[in-house]
């Protein structure tokens, strides 16, 4: 994905709570857009621009509990299917 598609991508972000086991990775990798609650990742918004620092808490997810999905096609960006 280039910049310029980074620049005009908006993504929807969801957490999968059950399998999340509370690493924290991705709080630090985007802590702009994830916390912790009670042991388990939560996203603090549903959508946001592309940003690589999330595109980066979705792929190192150890358990994929992270997906993010084009806003406008639905396209799955992370986890790689």
């Amino acid at each position: 994905m280039t910049t310029e598609t980074l620049e005009k991508t908006r993504w929807r972000i969801s957490v999968d709570r059950a399998a999340c086991t509370g690493t924290g990775m991705c709080v630090h990798a985007a802590p702009a857009y994830f916390r912790l609650v009670e042991g388990r990742a939560e996203a603090l918004c549903g959508t946001a621009d592309a940003d690589a620092g999330l595109l980066d808490a979705a792929l190192n997810c150890p358990v994929e509990a992270i997906r993010l999905t084009e806003v406008a096609t639905g396209t799955v960006i992370a986890p790689e299917l």
